[in-house]
């Protein structure tokens, strides 16, 4: 076989082989997106001992020290890798990472300022994402300290 002939065949086979391992992938990460699905999110102030929500809202008032995001889930994957980030007037200002084991449960995370202070005044909004990819996104606002 000539040269021309061997390069041709080296780059056929190289692109057969990166385009089986792309579909591969496409498919794993498209299933296991498919396969999460929230029962029931919320933000709010607190969650009781019954560990679920309480405060529940998207408008909270100035002087609010913490915020949670709550929420129930179930997914078909032994485990998955899930990002929680949370924005302050489009500043990513916190980020929590996460394997989620469990097929199904319930979960809480919490924005809260570390010296204490309240929280700012102003729009937010919290983004999760599983495996990389983003599954949805919730907003709320704190209203400002002179309203």
């Amino acid at each position: 076989m000539s040269r021309n002939g061997k390069t041709f065949l080296l780059l056929v086979s190289s692109g057969i082989i990166f385009l089986s391992a792309f579909a591969v992938w496409t498919v794993l990460a498209t299933d296991s997106m498919s396969s999460f699905r929230f029962l029931r999110t919320a933000i709010c102030d607190e969650v009781d001992e019954d560990f679920q929500p309480a405060g529940v809202s998207d408008h909270f008032s100035y002087g609010t020290r913490q915020l949670c995001l709550w929420f129930e889930y179930c997914t078909e994957y032994d485990s998955c890798g899930m990002n929680i980030k949370w924005y302050y007037r489009d500043q990513l200002v916190s980020r929590e990472s996460v394997v989620i084991s469990d097929s199904e449960g319930r979960r809480t995370f919490c924005l809260l300022r570390e010296d204490g202070f309240p929280l700012p005044g102003g729009k937010y909004r919290v983004r999760i994402e599983l495996n990389g990819r983003k599954l949805t996104t919730l907003k709320f606002s704190i209203e400002n300290k002179e309203a």
